[in-house]
Order: structure tokens, then C-alpha cells, then sequence
């Protein structure tokens, strides 16, 4: 593998995904946009995840995640029927073990470890082998990833903001072994979505008022609350929320149920996040200041927001520093805050100008931002 060249055609890539695809994690969204990339470099990329015996490779991952191409998918036989696997997150042991074994048994040129469990056995059965994570340093790189930080095959960690990176060589890694490399966006995918009025009509959303939309996860850390106040303040402004588990998308309906303005609807496939986005006059990232997770965040829909030419608004958290600039390409607010979350969202749709400005702006930062952009960049940097 030469550090010249740079040239990976002739080489086969092994990518270990911990869960299941497809679900709903976006980890998993992640771990196959990431393996498409990686199709256009290397002769062959083989992406390992959790299957069934029954109905093994039963699911349509290209639609699911709204792929450009397909990516060969290995289901490990670990459940009698892929539904037992399909909301699982956490490595199994058994899932470690397997997903290592069988990258040693394909003898590819190369392990992607989106499982530093797994990715650590892989290191230690000699594979050369690059992990990512993006969490505290104590839930896995401390345990799993610090023992094997000075072996050869290990060629390095990736993780996602230089806050992280600290964190990872503080905790043992050497520095010259960890790199970061914000996540990245599928911009092509945004460039056949319909406008705003064909998307709200399709939707039932109301054409005459404007929409704040968020998507994603419906967890505390995420700021679900404080988007609420915001819309209680904000009664003429309507607010549409997409995602979640089910439980969580039924909990937020209980919550908003004294607010007409807000609506909840449950997660959508990848493939239609578009479509969603599109319909909307302001992309809202409201992340909580009071959680670990302010840190460690690495939310792919801030690049999908940014591919969807829509302005944002965002809580201005340690997380987004390096890749949000406040009246740039995104308007911050104080994480928190319903009051300066609310003047952030008056004060874009007020100013046409500035709106044009952040969605310019915007645009041509997730442009250098693409799935195959940030393997070159991981590529080159390891490699280099």
C-alpha cells in the first residue's frame, strides 16, 4: 500500500458497521454512505453488519438509504430472522468476535471499523485496520482501542472534531494515530428535490405560513424542549418535527398537544429527507448546552441541512465549532435558550438577504463536504 501513490484500485476494503443496516440508527446511515465512498477508490468493499438465518439480505439498503450505487452487504447469521437484529445498536460479543474473524478470513487489504471493539480484535489478528468513533474516550477507546494503540497494523483512529481528538490522544492514543474529518453529506441527492410549494402540497403542510423544521432524534440532549418553548412563542410560525422511535415521536405529540402550530411526524427512510427538508423555510438544530453530547455530536443532518438550501438555525454547542460560523453559513443562539432560539428564527425570516447569504454560504461549504471528499481526506492523511 503505497504512501506515494495514493492510488487504492487494486485494493479491497473490509467495512465492519456495528448494528444492522438498514434501521434507523444514523450511525448506520453514516457507515453506508461511507462504504459508497469507499466504492469509488477500492476495487472492492465488502460492508459487514448483523443478519438473520431465515431472511438473510431480505432489505433494500440503496432505497433505504437513497444510495447512487450498491454496496455489498454481508449479513452475519447471528438471529434466527433479521428483525431480531434490526433495532440493535450495541456490539454484541458475538458480533465482535464474528465481524474480526471474517475480515481475517476475507484477507482484504484493508478493515473500516465503524466498531472499535471489533475494529481492536481485527488489530490484534493482524489486519491493517482503521477505527472510528466519535464518543467519550472512556465507553470504548480507553478499554478497547488505548492496548493496541502502538501496533503496527493499527494504522489510526478517526474521529469527527478536534474537541474529541484531544480527548482520544489525552487518553492514550498517540496524536500522529488520530484524525478528524467532519462528517459529510450526499449533495447529489439534494439536487432532484421538488420546491418548497410542490413538497408542502405533496405533505399537507400549509403554503401561506412559514415552516421551521428539525429532523432527527427525539433525545433530551437534542433539544427538544427548548425548540418547543421557541414554537410557544412563535404561534404564527409552523413547526414540523420528523423522526424519532416511535415512543419518542408519541411522547413529543403529548407534549406539543396544547400547541396547533407544532406537528410530529414519525421517522423517514433517508431516501426522503429531501423531500422533507425542501418543504421548509428554516432547518433547526436546537442541541442542548447541559449534556456530554454537546461535546461529542457529530450530527449529519447540519450537512444534509446545508445540502438542502435551506438557512439554519442552530444552538451554538462546542460540537459545531469549525464548521458553523454565526451569520455565515448557519445563525447561532444560545443553546437553551426559547427566547434567542426564537429571535434567531424572526430574524432570518425577516431578512432576505441574510437568508440568501447563509444558503450561499452554506452551499459551498457541504460542496467540499461530500462522502467522497472526507474519504480522500482520511485516505490521504493516513496514508500520507
Amino acid at each position: 500500500m503505497s504512501s506515494n501513490q495514493k492510488n487504492f484500485s487494486d485494493l479491497t476494503l473490509t467495512f465492519i458497521s456495528r448494528g444492522t443496516v438498514p434501521s434507523r440508527w444514523t450511525h448506520s446511515i453514516q457507515s453506508m454512505k461511507m462504504a459508497v465512498a469507499f466504492t469509488e477508490r477500492f476495487s472492492k468493499v465488502r460492508l459487514i453488519t448483523n443478519g438473520g438465518i431465515l431472511n438473510k439480505g431480505t432489505a433494500d439498503t440503496k432505497t433505504w438509504y437513497g444510495l447512487s450505487r450498491s454496496v455489498e452487504v454481508v449479513r452475519l447469521p447471528l438471529y434466527l430472522r433479521e428483525s431480531e437484529a434490526l433495532l440493535r445498536r450495541v456490539d454484541t460479543a458475538r458480533f465482535v468476535a464474528f465481524a474480526a474473524l471474517y475480515s481475517r478470513f476475507l484477507r482484504g487489504d484493508l478493515v473500516y471499523s465503524r466498531s472499535p471493539r471489533a475494529g481492536a480484535l481485527s488489530v490484534r489478528l493482524g489486519n491493517k485496520t482503521i477505527i472510528e468513533e466519535h464518543a467519550n474516550p472512556e465507553e470504548e477507546i480507553i478499554p478497547t482501542v488505548v492496548p493496541i494503540a502502538k501496533r503496527p497494523s493499527f494504522l489510526g483512529v478517526v474521529t469527527v472534531n478536534e474537541y474529541i481528538k484531544a480527548e482520544y490522544v489525552r487518553a492514550g492514543i498517540p496524536g500522529n494515530k488520530v484524525f478528524v474529518a467532519p462528517d459529510a453529506a450526499d449533495v447529489e441527492q439534494f439536487r432532484s428535490a421538488k420546491s418548497r410549494i410542490e413538497c408542502r402540497r405533496l405533505l399537507g403542510i400549509c403554503i401561506e405560513q412559514p415552516v421551521v423544521m428539525y429532523m432527527g432524534h427525539f433525545y433530551p440532549e437534542k433539544g427538544i424542549e427548548t425548540a418547543l418553548e421557541s414554537a410557544r412563542l412563535l404561534p404564527s410560525v409552523q413547526f414540523l418535527f420528523v423522526g424519532g422511535w416511535t415512543e419518542d415521536a408519541d411522547r413529543l405529540r403529548s407534549s406539543a398537544r396544547l400547541l396547533p402550530n407544532v406537528s410530529v411526524t414519525d421517522f423517514v427512510s433517508n431516501d426522503r429527507v429531501p423531500f422533507y427538508l425542501a418543504a421548509a423555510d428554516i432547518l433547526l438544530l436546537p442541541n442542548s448546552g447541559r449534556y456530554q453530547h454537546a461535546y461529542y455530536a457529530s450530527p449529519l443532518k447540519l450537512f444534509e441541512y446545508m445540502a438542502a438550501n435551506r438557512p439554519i438555525v442552530a444552538s451554538n454547542v462546542p460540537a459545531f465549532v469549525g464548521v458553523l460560523e454565526h451569520r455565515r453559513n448557519a445563525y447561532l443562539v444560545a443553546p437553551d435558550d426559547p427566547d434567542s432560539m426564537a429571535n434567531g428564527i424572526v430574524d432570518i425570516l425577516s431578512n432576505a438577504a441574510l437568508r440568501m447569504r447563509i444558503v450561499a454560504d452554506a452551499s459551498d461549504y457541504v460542496g467540499r463536504h461530500s462522502w467522497r471528499h472526507r474519504v480522500d481526506r482520511i485516505l490521504e492523511e493516513i496514508f500520507a
